[in-house]
């Protein structure tokens, strides 16, 4: 994360960092544990190749703006998240076991790149550098090509996280998230990106660049935005939500979900994006948001939603929560009232799978696997389904079984393949 505010050079003081910011870093530290222990679910499995990239590095370490404490910045936060887990995953196995993780850490600032070498160096993973740990001076779209490169070229079906802390919202085009995506069917990218700053940089009379052109921002759009920007309830969301809607269209990712922390300090909205191609990531990233019920949002309701502007609406307020106990109550009832019509709507003659469902459903709802699970158990208690080939009428369904339409209007789920 690094930009005129955040600064590092030798001999002077690391540079403060504000309380969202360190929310933001613990989100991303504590997704990279989840990620690990699940990719080691299967006790036979002894290594797990991984890459992790953060083409923002900084210079390592900034200064708790309330406390004045050191703060670990995003490279050390990866590196002892791998190193930690690694040992943990380890304890609880007879035989070896190791994360093969390969880390490559860049900034724009030759400067941060020195000071994040010192800081590494001053650390316990000092002997990693230039083994695991490759340190590189240069703006993110230029390393990138050369990363993704390596890390296709490495052995096995390596996994990658690329993280892409930028301060604004310009240094990552989405042709570079294309590329990776593309390129890395596996990898994962965590983005940020500061919403408000491209729109207050809109009230001024520019032309849109390339850049914000891939963000959906044209004439139309900044001329709709400079007559609703004063109204924060409705012009604003409205503009932040068509926003989403294109990052998610010129990414190239499957599975979108954006989550946004107010700076106070700055009066901003900043969102946090996980983008990825697979539905299970996504679930994970959701689960860490509703464990630790911090301070993100999460833009649209607790049933199913469409991420796309739309300025007929009126009503605005039910499209932003926070992960609170009182959010989850009301998703619950939501998904059980919603989740009957809308699964009945996607199925033909043949059914769907769970794991199509859960497919087509992914960018709709802020719902994790296990709530749509809980939701679709209420319909079978309620005899609004039915499952066949299990020993309880009164059961969960499950990843692998087929949902399809039984007799007189009622779903059945049947284990396994279609019968």
């Amino acid at each position: 994360m690094t930009n005129k505010k955040f600064s590092w050079r030798k001999d002077t003081p690391a540079p403060l960092v504000r309380p969202h910011s360190l929310k933001k870093l613990d989100v991303i530290e504590q997704y990279v544990r989840i990620y690990l222990k699940t990719r080691a679910a299967d006790p036979r499995i002894d290594n797990i190749p991984l890459s992790l990239v953060d083409t923002f590095c900084g210079g390592g370490v900034y200064r708790n703006d309330i406390s004045g404490k050191v703060e670990l910045g995003s490279p050390l936060r990866l590196v002892n998240a791998v190193r930690a887990t690694e040992s943990e995953l380890a304890a609880e196995r007879r035989k070896s076991f190791k994360i093969l993780a390969t880390f490559f850490f860049s900034d724009a600032a030759k400067e941060h790149v020195a000071c994040l070498k010192s800081e590494i160096e001053n650390s316990p993973f000092r002997d990693e550098v230039g083994k695991s740990i490759h340190l590189k001076h240069g703006r993110s779209s230029d390393v990138l090509d050369d990363v993704v490169s390596r890390i296709g070229a490495s052995r096995g079906k390596t996994r990658s996280l690329f993280v892409m802390d930028q301060c604004g919202y310009k240094d990552v085009p989405m042709r570079d998230i294309q590329m990776i995506l593309q390129r890395l069917p596996n990898a994962e990218v965590i983005l940020t990106f500061s919403i408000d700053a491209l729109l207050n940089f809109l009230t001024e009379k520019r032309d849109p660049s390339e850049t914000i052109r891939d963000f959906g921002v044209d004439r139309d759009f900044i001329r709709s935005w400079r007559q609703g920007r004063h109204d924060d309830a409705r012009g604003r969301a409205y503009a932040q939500k068509h926003l989403m809607s294109n990052l998610r269209k010129q990414s190239g990712a499957q599975f979108f979900t954006p989550f946004l922390l107010f700076s106070t300090d700055e009066s901003r909205t900043i969102m946090l994006a996980h983008l990825s191609r697979h539905q299970k990531a996504r679930d994970k990233m959701l689960g860490i948001h509703w464990d630790q019920q911090n301070s993100f949002h999460h833009y649209g309701s607790g049933g199913f939603y469409e991420l796309a502007y739309d300025p007929r609406r009126i009503d605005y307020d039910d499209d932003l929560f926070s992960f609170r106990p009182a959010d989850k109550q009301e998703m619950q009832k939501q998904l059980e009232n919603e989740l009957p019509d809308r699964l009945f709507g996607m199925m033909n003659d043949h059914g769907i799978t769970v794991e199509e469902l859960l497919f087509i459903i992914g960018n709709e709802t802020a719902a994790r696997n296990d709530d749509i699970f809980d939701a679709l158990g209420q319909m079978i208690v309620n005899r609004d389904v039915q499952v066949r080939g299990s020993t309880s009428r009164k059961r969960r369904p499950r990843l692998g079984d087929q949902i399809i339409k039984p007799p007189q209007g009622r779903f059945v789920f049947v284990g396994g393949k279609h019968q």
